[in-house]
């Protein structure tokens, strides 16, 4: 083996890839197929899948390129903002901005609040999802349109959520979208029913062209036959391995004994380890960056005794490549990876309080205690508080996920063993909302696990067993329901009756009717006369069932006898 080549990076493995794939013929047939469908009025949707280096990116970039003249709309995600909710939205549609007003009321002042273009509460996401759609197809009233999201599965949920949404909805608008992800990372109910294509390995025969392309020298057949089976044939991987085998083991003149790591990011770990101890910390400081621009990247460097001269030495090693907005970007997300992954947790805290030490103002209040909190070493109450801030602002432009992650890690940070079990109740309240059961579940348990005060815990074991009224089967949602409540009773009877009578509606799900009714007069005993909204439908859901089951005059005495219910106006009468 020998040193390893920088002219293969610096000839661009994209454009290298890109050639190889156009020139296959199934991809570049994809992306013509695409843009005429959408050129003529239909809308063309689909999901590229495939492993790290296998040429996404290069496809998606070459989609861009054949664009011409249409407005192209792009996204990215990064690890690094899974918990700013809707930053990915927000990237998208930011270049379009103009384009809200002209929406309807609702889904305009919905998109705005959660681009952070207005202060609002939104609780609705069904109304930003509503609103990216409206949004799309009004921008592609002007003609056709492009959008690219690409490592989808790096997305924040908020944003993949209304962007899923929308390519699920679009028809007959002259509008093409490509989602580009990871198959093994993507939560797969986020995708359904989007038509996929997955990206495969190159075969042996393009292997060896790819490598021969890349290095300008001969390449034997059997080296590049062994070269694709130890790679399966990712593209990447093909030429990160070029870069370290001898032009004369290539050829074949000199046998191959052994080949380095296959995996790109294994490579990069390797490039990055020749690097100096600055070179490393400057790429480390620009990999948890959330959304670097050169001011607060240089302030960080600064911080930590450095200057953007710094990231020379990443470039000049094949790790960055050149970017209109910043002059640098990783090469390759598994850039970004290798840098973290190899760096050790305290020289990770110590970038992010770099960060955080030159983050200022209200606009970048979140995203500070996000980098301090990340930078901590021990409990502390006050930053703690501050991601509670982080988590109500998420919350109120309805990121709940985002939330749900900022207050688990807020009660990590909690010195007390009661405020961490509420952050953590709320965190799985958060969850439960966005779907994720078994998170909502983890989290629900160690707080209750944590609480000794009994109203807490009547509040923790209520928001389990609403949890398990949502995602368990009926019966077994009745059961836990019933035993939850029971167990508030005497502590919060109001809260137990809202739970019996949940529990009623799932014994009658499964046509357990002596199960309803037993549940429904236990909510209606505790409701009574609490005034709580609910006690009329508990006392009309045990009329109801009475009335299944072969007793309406016992339901017309209950009705008569009911004041919760004789106060309850009917619809459309005044």
């Amino acid at each position: 083996m020998r040193a390893q080549r920088s002219d293969i990076a610096s000839a661009g493995w994209s454009t290298v890839i890109l050639t190889m794939r156009i020139g296959a013929g199934q991809e570049a047939a994809l992306v013509d197929r695409m843009l005429k469908t959408a050129s003529e009025g239909r809308s063309s949707v689909v999901l590229v899948e495939g492993e790290p280096g296998i040429g996404k990116t290069a496809l998606l970039d070459h989609a861009a390129e054949c664009a011409v003249d249409w407005v192209v709309l792009r996204a990215r995600g990064a690890p690094s903002e899974t918990s700013l909710a809707f930053s990915g939205l927000r990237d998208l549609t930011l270049p379009v901005a103009a384009r809200i007003e002209g929406l309807p009321r609702a889904q305009a002042r919905a998109l705005r609040a959660v681009l952070a273009l207005e202060s609002a509460e939104v609780l609705d996401r069904f109304a930003v999802a509503a609103a990216t759609l409206s949004l799309l197809v009004a921008v592609a009233d002007d003609g056709p349109l492009l959008v690219i999201v690409d490592d989808l599965h790096w997305l924040d949920l908020e944003s993949a959520e209304a962007i899923t949404f929308a390519a699920r909805r679009l028809d007959s608008e002259p509008i093409a979208m490509m989602l580009a992800a990871r198959p093994e990372e993507l939560d797969r109910d986020l995708v359904a029913r989007l038509p996929v294509h997955r990206i495969a390995g190159l075969s042996v025969a393009d292997a060896q062209a790819l490598l021969a392309s890349a290095t300008g020298e001969h390449v034997a057949i059997d080296v590049a036959a062994r070269l694709t089976q130890h790679t399966g044939g990712n593209p990447l991987a093909l030429l990160e391995l070029a870069r370290v085998i001898e032009p004369e083991v290539m050829s074949g003149s000199v046998p191959l004994d052994s080949i380095p790591p296959a995996t790109v990011e294994e490579q990069y770990a390797r490039r990055i380890a020749l690097l100096s101890a600055q070179a490393r910390t400057a790429l480390l400081v620009y990999a948890l960056l959330d959304s670097p621009q050169t001011r607060s990247l240089a302030g960080a460097l600064a911080a930590l005794g450095l200057d953007l001269e710094a990231l020379d030495e990443g470039e000049s090693a094949g790790l960055l490549r050149a970017d209109g907005t910043l002059g640098l970007t990783f090469r390759h997300p598994l850039v970004r990876a290798a840098v973290y992954n190899g760096a050790s947790l305290a020289e990770r805290r110590a970038g992010h309080r770099a960060i955080a030490s030159v983050l200022d103002g209200e606009a970048d209040s979140d995203e500070q205690a996000l980098h301090l909190a990340a930078g901590a070493t021990k409990p502390d109450e006050e930053l703690a508080e501050a991601l509670v801030a982080a988590a109500d602002s998420a919350r109120s432009r309805g990121g709940f996920a985002a939330s749900a992650r900022i207050l688990q890690r807020s009660a990590h940070l909690s010195p007390e063993r009661e405020p961490r079990a509420r952050r953590l109740m709320q965190a799985g309240r958060d969850a439960a909302l966005v779907g994720h059961e078994k998170w909502a579940r983890r989290l629900l348990d160690e707080a209750l696990s944590l609480s000794e005060t009994p109203h807490l815990r009547a509040d923790i074991q209520a928001a389990r067993g609403h949890v398990r009224a949502m995602h368990d089967p009926p019966l077994e949602a009745h059961a836990a329901l019933v035993d939850e409540a029971a167990r508030i009773e005497a502590l919060d009877p109001v809260r137990a009756g809202e739970m019996y009578l949940t529990a009623a509606w799932a014994g009658l799900n499964k046509g357990r009717v002596q199960l309803g009714i037993a549940a429904g007069r236990r909510a209606r005993d505790l409701l009574s006369g609490t005034g709580s909204p609910l006690a009329p439908p508990a006392e009309a859901i045990v009329a109801g069932f009475l009335i299944c089951t072969g007793d309406p005059d016992g339901a017309v005495r209950l009705i008569v006898a009911s004041d919760a219910l004789r106060a309850t106006p009917l619809p459309g009468i005044a």
